[in-house]
Protein backbone atom coordinates (compact mmCIF):
# COMPACT_ATOMS: atom_id res chain seq x y z
CA UNK A 1 0.00 0.00 0.00
CA UNK A 2 2.91 2.32 1.31
CA UNK A 3 4.68 1.96 -2.41
CA UNK A 4 1.28 2.42 -4.26
CA UNK A 5 0.97 5.87 -2.70
CA UNK A 6 4.89 6.23 -2.89
CA UNK A 7 4.11 5.75 -6.69
CA UNK A 8 0.81 7.50 -6.97
CA UNK A 9 2.64 11.09 -5.17
CA UNK A 10 5.55 10.71 -7.90
CA UNK A 11 3.11 10.17 -10.44
CA UNK A 12 1.49 13.74 -9.51
CA UNK A 13 5.18 15.45 -9.00
CA UNK A 14 6.06 15.07 -12.77
CA UNK A 15 2.72 16.10 -13.94
CA UNK A 16 3.14 18.99 -12.08
CA UNK A 17 6.79 19.61 -13.19
CA UNK A 18 5.73 18.92 -17.03
CA UNK A 19 2.65 21.49 -16.98
CA UNK A 20 5.04 23.60 -15.57
CA UNK A 21 7.55 23.26 -17.92
CA UNK A 22 5.02 23.69 -20.67
CA UNK A 23 3.43 26.55 -19.00
CA UNK A 24 7.20 28.57 -19.39
CA UNK A 25 8.27 27.04 -22.60
CA UNK A 26 4.53 27.65 -24.81
CA UNK A 27 4.01 30.76 -26.83
CA UNK A 28 1.30 32.52 -25.93
CA UNK A 29 -1.64 34.67 -28.42
CA UNK A 30 -3.34 37.88 -27.87
CA UNK A 31 -6.55 38.05 -30.53
CA UNK A 32 -7.73 41.44 -31.07
CA UNK A 33 -10.69 42.42 -32.68
CA UNK A 34 -13.00 45.76 -33.11
CA UNK A 35 -16.30 46.07 -33.47
CA UNK A 36 -18.75 48.72 -34.49
CA UNK A 37 -22.07 50.20 -33.94
CA UNK A 38 -24.43 49.30 -36.69
CA UNK A 39 -28.79 49.57 -36.78
CA UNK A 40 -28.02 49.59 -32.77
CA UNK A 41 -26.04 46.42 -32.92
CA UNK A 42 -22.29 45.52 -32.27
CA UNK A 43 -21.05 44.50 -35.23
CA UNK A 44 -17.18 42.87 -36.03
CA UNK A 45 -15.07 44.58 -38.33
CA UNK A 46 -14.02 41.81 -41.10
CA UNK A 47 -12.25 43.82 -44.02
CA UNK A 48 -9.54 46.17 -42.43
CA UNK A 49 -6.87 44.07 -41.49
CA UNK A 50 -5.28 46.71 -39.41
CA UNK A 51 -8.21 46.51 -36.69
CA UNK A 52 -7.94 42.43 -36.51
CA UNK A 53 -4.66 40.96 -35.28
CA UNK A 54 -3.31 38.27 -33.56
CA UNK A 55 -0.34 39.07 -31.39
CA UNK A 56 2.02 35.71 -30.43
CA UNK A 57 4.77 36.27 -27.60
CA UNK A 58 7.51 33.82 -26.57
CA UNK A 59 8.23 32.81 -22.89
CA UNK A 60 10.00 36.07 -22.14
CA UNK A 61 7.19 38.23 -23.20
CA UNK A 62 8.69 39.27 -26.57
CA UNK A 63 6.20 40.09 -29.11
CA UNK A 64 7.66 37.39 -32.01
CA UNK A 65 4.38 37.28 -34.60
CA UNK A 66 1.31 39.55 -35.47
CA UNK A 67 -1.23 38.23 -37.77
CA UNK A 68 -3.47 40.62 -39.48
CA UNK A 69 -6.51 39.15 -40.78
CA UNK A 70 -8.93 40.14 -43.47
CA UNK A 71 -12.42 38.66 -43.73
CA UNK A 72 -11.61 35.89 -41.35
CA UNK A 73 -8.34 35.10 -43.29
CA UNK A 74 -4.70 36.01 -43.07
CA UNK A 75 -3.82 39.21 -44.72
CA UNK A 76 0.06 39.86 -43.71
CA UNK A 77 2.29 38.12 -41.11
CA UNK A 78 5.17 40.29 -39.01
CA UNK A 79 7.76 38.37 -37.64
CA UNK A 80 10.17 39.56 -34.99
CA UNK A 81 13.44 38.82 -33.79
CA UNK A 82 15.23 39.92 -31.21
CA UNK A 83 19.26 40.27 -29.74
CA UNK A 84 20.32 40.89 -26.00
CA UNK A 85 16.44 41.45 -25.14
CA UNK A 86 16.00 44.14 -27.87
CA UNK A 87 14.23 43.99 -31.16
CA UNK A 88 16.26 44.07 -34.00
CA UNK A 89 14.31 42.85 -37.28
CA UNK A 90 11.06 42.47 -38.75
CA UNK A 91 10.19 40.42 -41.91
CA UNK A 92 6.99 40.87 -43.47
CA UNK A 93 4.92 38.58 -45.45
CA UNK A 94 2.01 39.12 -47.64
CA UNK A 95 -0.79 36.45 -47.82
CA UNK A 96 1.05 33.88 -50.40
CA UNK A 97 3.85 34.11 -48.15
CA UNK A 98 6.37 36.86 -50.20
CA UNK A 99 8.59 38.90 -48.19
CA UNK A 100 7.77 42.09 -48.65
CA UNK A 101 9.34 44.11 -46.21
CA UNK A 102 11.96 44.27 -43.68
CA UNK A 103 12.65 46.95 -40.90
CA UNK A 104 15.83 46.98 -38.62
CA UNK A 105 16.18 48.85 -35.04
CA UNK A 106 19.40 50.29 -33.98
CA UNK A 107 19.63 51.71 -30.24
CA UNK A 108 21.74 54.49 -28.41
CA UNK A 109 23.93 52.93 -25.30
CA UNK A 110 21.04 53.40 -23.03
CA UNK A 111 18.71 50.71 -25.15
CA UNK A 112 16.74 53.93 -26.49
CA UNK A 113 15.15 53.01 -30.18
CA UNK A 114 17.03 55.83 -32.33
CA UNK A 115 16.67 54.81 -35.74
CA UNK A 116 14.37 52.34 -37.89
CA UNK A 117 15.81 50.85 -41.20
CA UNK A 118 12.58 50.40 -43.41
CA UNK A 119 13.26 48.87 -46.63
CA UNK A 120 9.50 48.05 -48.53
CA UNK A 121 11.19 45.45 -51.07
CA UNK A 122 9.02 46.99 -54.25
CA UNK A 123 10.72 50.33 -54.50
CA UNK A 124 11.50 52.34 -51.15
CA UNK A 125 13.76 52.52 -48.44
CA UNK A 126 12.73 54.74 -45.92
CA UNK A 127 14.56 55.40 -42.18
CA UNK A 128 12.95 56.25 -39.16
CA UNK A 129 14.63 58.42 -36.80
CA UNK A 130 13.87 59.09 -32.79
CA UNK A 131 14.96 61.92 -30.96
CA UNK A 132 14.92 62.42 -27.14
CA UNK A 133 14.76 64.37 -24.02
CA UNK A 134 17.51 64.30 -21.40
CA UNK A 135 14.76 63.22 -19.36
CA UNK A 136 14.61 60.16 -21.71
CA UNK A 137 11.06 61.47 -23.40
CA UNK A 138 10.59 61.00 -26.64
CA UNK A 139 10.59 64.52 -28.14
CA UNK A 140 10.74 64.19 -32.29
CA UNK A 141 10.04 62.00 -34.90
CA UNK A 142 11.31 61.84 -38.11
CA UNK A 143 10.58 60.08 -41.49
CA UNK A 144 13.44 60.38 -44.41
CA UNK A 145 12.69 58.95 -47.92
CA UNK A 146 15.48 57.68 -50.41
CA UNK A 147 16.57 61.04 -51.72
CA UNK A 148 16.91 61.74 -47.58
CA UNK A 149 13.70 64.28 -47.63
CA UNK A 150 11.86 64.57 -44.54
CA UNK A 151 8.52 65.06 -45.84
CA UNK A 152 6.81 63.88 -42.42
CA UNK A 153 7.79 64.37 -38.84
CA UNK A 154 6.13 64.54 -35.38
CA UNK A 155 7.10 66.55 -32.33
CA UNK A 156 6.06 65.64 -28.58
CA UNK A 157 5.58 67.16 -25.56
CA UNK A 158 3.78 66.24 -22.19
CA UNK A 159 1.64 67.18 -19.02
CA UNK A 160 1.61 65.34 -15.88
CA UNK A 161 -1.53 66.79 -13.80
CA UNK A 162 -2.32 64.26 -10.67
CA UNK A 163 -2.27 60.60 -11.35
CA UNK A 164 -3.04 61.69 -15.42
CA UNK A 165 -0.71 62.10 -17.94
CA UNK A 166 -1.42 64.19 -21.86
CA UNK A 167 1.22 63.20 -24.59
CA UNK A 168 0.53 66.12 -27.26
CA UNK A 169 1.92 64.86 -30.86
CA UNK A 170 2.39 67.53 -33.50
CA UNK A 171 2.33 66.11 -37.12
CA UNK A 172 3.81 68.05 -39.97
CA UNK A 173 3.85 66.73 -43.51
CA UNK A 174 5.97 69.03 -45.68
CA UNK A 175 6.56 71.30 -42.79
CA UNK A 176 3.12 72.48 -42.45
CA UNK A 177 1.22 71.47 -39.29
CA UNK A 178 -2.16 68.56 -40.53
CA UNK A 179 -3.01 67.47 -37.31
CA UNK A 180 -2.43 67.69 -33.10
CA UNK A 181 -3.11 65.00 -31.19
CA UNK A 182 -3.58 65.45 -27.38
CA UNK A 183 -4.25 61.96 -25.43
CA UNK A 184 -4.40 61.96 -22.04
CA UNK A 185 -3.62 58.56 -20.20
CA UNK A 186 -4.58 57.43 -16.27
CA UNK A 187 -2.34 56.37 -13.77
CA UNK A 188 -1.75 52.55 -15.17
CA UNK A 189 -0.85 54.20 -18.49
CA UNK A 190 -4.47 53.30 -20.73
CA UNK A 191 -5.42 56.24 -22.65
CA UNK A 192 -9.04 57.25 -21.55
CA UNK A 193 -9.01 61.03 -23.71
CA UNK A 194 -7.72 61.54 -27.21
CA UNK A 195 -8.27 64.63 -28.81
CA UNK A 196 -7.41 65.20 -32.85
CA UNK A 197 -7.60 68.90 -34.40
CA UNK A 198 -7.20 69.79 -37.88
CA UNK A 199 -5.95 72.94 -38.00
CA UNK A 200 -6.57 72.86 -42.48
CA UNK A 201 -10.01 72.42 -41.78
CA UNK A 202 -10.72 73.85 -38.39
CA UNK A 203 -11.99 70.66 -37.49
CA UNK A 204 -12.00 68.76 -33.75
CA UNK A 205 -13.14 65.14 -32.73
CA UNK A 206 -12.78 63.98 -29.33
CA UNK A 207 -13.12 60.47 -28.38
CA UNK A 208 -13.58 59.16 -24.89
CA UNK A 209 -12.77 55.17 -23.45
CA UNK A 210 -13.84 52.93 -21.21
CA UNK A 211 -12.63 49.59 -20.20
CA UNK A 212 -13.38 46.15 -18.98
CA UNK A 213 -10.06 44.56 -17.04
CA UNK A 214 -9.34 40.62 -17.26
CA UNK A 215 -10.65 39.07 -14.48
CA UNK A 216 -8.30 39.34 -11.49
CA UNK A 217 -6.11 41.79 -13.56
CA UNK A 218 -5.66 45.36 -12.98
CA UNK A 219 -3.30 46.24 -15.86
CA UNK A 220 -4.41 43.74 -18.86
CA UNK A 221 -7.95 45.02 -20.89
CA UNK A 222 -10.67 42.62 -22.37
CA UNK A 223 -13.14 45.18 -24.28
CA UNK A 224 -11.98 49.14 -24.95
CA UNK A 225 -15.15 51.16 -25.34
CA UNK A 226 -14.58 54.36 -27.62
CA UNK A 227 -17.14 56.82 -27.16
CA UNK A 228 -17.80 59.71 -29.97
CA UNK A 229 -19.87 62.95 -28.09
CA UNK A 230 -20.41 60.48 -25.32
CA UNK A 231 -22.70 57.82 -27.65
CA UNK A 232 -20.76 54.48 -28.54
CA UNK A 233 -19.37 53.52 -31.57
CA UNK A 234 -16.35 51.60 -31.53
CA UNK A 235 -15.20 48.30 -29.06
CA UNK A 236 -11.85 46.51 -29.17
CA UNK A 237 -11.62 42.89 -27.93
CA UNK A 238 -9.07 41.24 -27.09
CA UNK A 239 -9.44 37.21 -26.75
CA UNK A 240 -6.28 35.98 -24.37
CA UNK A 241 -5.01 32.97 -25.43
Amino acid sequence: MKKIHLTFLLAILVFAFSCNVKTQTENKSVLFSTWKLVDNEMKKVEELPHLNYKEVYDSENNLIEVINYMNESVFVTSKYTYENGLKKLMEQYDKENKLIRTTSFDYDSENRLVQENINILSDKILLMKYYYHANGSLIKKELIDSENNINEYWNYSYQTENTYKTETEEYFRKNELAMVTKTVFNEIGLEIEKTKIYPDKAEETKMTYQYEMKPGESIDWIVKKSFLNDSLVIENRKLYQ
